[in-house]
């Protein structure tokens, strides 16, 4: 489980860095979960959360 945060002046700003960051981390061998746990505003700063999960081949799946 891992958590990314995205920031930006807006929260389209916030969730398009949120998007490269995740890309950075993507790996090839396993397929992420994202959850994106909460959007807020603090004092003009946007900022996203998220919770990556990465399911390794054969976990969950039957």
């Amino acid at each position: 489980m891992r958590f990314i945060i995205g920031t930006g002046p807006t929260e389209l700003h916030a969730l398009i860095d949120l998007e490269n960051r995740l890309d950075a981390h993507r790996d090839t061998t396993a397929a992420p979960t994202v959850t994106v746990l909460d959007v807020a505003c603090h004092h003009g700063n946007w900022s996203a959360i998220t919770n990556v999960r990465h399911d390794l081949p054969g976990e969950g799946r039957q």
